[in-house]
């Protein structure tokens, strides 16, 4: 689509008559200040499967499980859509679970190396499985974890609106 836009912005000239829009109008229109641009369409696209993929996993209809390419596809998007937009430090803060995941397992290992592999900081990683083996409900765990994940992107998008604003004022 770059390249395309680039050979639209060409084509199109200040100097065109019939309310054409000239070139400083096309190329804020391409890059996404005017209207959709290409991450607005991104991040529309990566909600849909997100809301489908929830239908399915609310009335169990899922016959087959995304696996880790269907999650690296959904994290390596993610962070492309963060760093187009140009939010990549709230990621950890949107990803607080993912985060929270990583970072278990990262110190559970880190914890075990210490100790001469004989203590461990959970009784499982990651973190969900520790839950688990204590005797909470995998419903539970589950609930949970999406109030915790409500709460990071609230505190993301709270952040996001302050500093936006911060910026919009100053303009």
């Amino acid at each position: 689509l770059a390249g395309h836009a680039e050979t639209l912005v060409a084509l199109v000239d200040d100097d065109h008559p019939a309310g054409l829009p000239g070139r400083s109008q096309q190329r804020r229109l391409v890059q996404g200040h005017d209207g959709p641009g290409v991450d607005h369409l991104g991040a529309d696209a990566l909600g849909g499967q997100h809301l489908g993929r929830l239908r399915a996993d609310l009335h169990h209809r899922r016959r087959a499980d995304q696996g880790d390419v269907g999650a690296l596809a959904i994290g390596s998007a993610l962070a492309f859509l963060a760093l187009t937009t140009n939010t990549h430090l709230l990621i950890i803060l949107i990803c607080g679970i993912n985060v929270m995941e990583a970072g278990s397992v990262a110190i559970q290992m880190g914890v075990f190396k210490a100790s001469g592999r004989t203590k461990r900081l959970f009784r499982m990683s990651p973190i969900h499985h520790h839950f688990e083996l204590l005797g909470w409900p995998e419903t539970t765990v589950i609930i949970r974890f999406w109030l915790i994940s409500g709460i990071s992107i609230a505190t993301a998008v709270a952040i996001f609106i302050a500093d936006f604003t911060n910026v919009a004022v100053g303009l």
